[in-house]
């Protein structure tokens, strides 16, 4: 896919911080998460290991600090809280046809069940 492809490339995630080191002492298996990641594809899902959040880096080449506790992989003793691929309302998301097309993925974040 090339950067013209993406329909929103400011507000798609193209890489997030890594979420190798957990906290809680279990590993996922990646060091990085792009959108053609083969493990989390398309998630949006950091490792809030400073100030309760992630840095996302944009298609576009920017970068920006989110606070969102539902997108921390390690929010719920050790793994996601919720299933995050658009967020439409924070105008963030991993899916590069969206606003376009969802993908088949929902727009807002989806809880796993856990309560941090």
């Amino acid at each position: 896919m090339t950067t013209g492809e993406v329909d929103a490339p400011a507000s798609t995630m193209a890489f997030q911080l890594g979420q190798t080191d957990s906290r809680y002492g279990n590993e996922f298996g990646c060091d990085y998460n792009t959108i053609e990641s083969a493990d989390w594809d398309n998630h949006l899902r950091w490792h809030a290991m400073h100030n309760k959040g992630g840095n996302l880096a944009f298609v576009d080449g920017h970068a920006k600090f989110y606070v969102a506790k539902e997108a921390d992989s390690t929010a719920c003793h050790g793994a996601p809280s919720h299933d995050v691929f658009i967020w439409a309302s924070r105008g963030i998301w991993a899916w590069p046809g969206y606003p376009s097309t969802t993908g088949g993925f929902p727009t807002e974040p989806v809880s796993l069940g856990c309560t941090p």
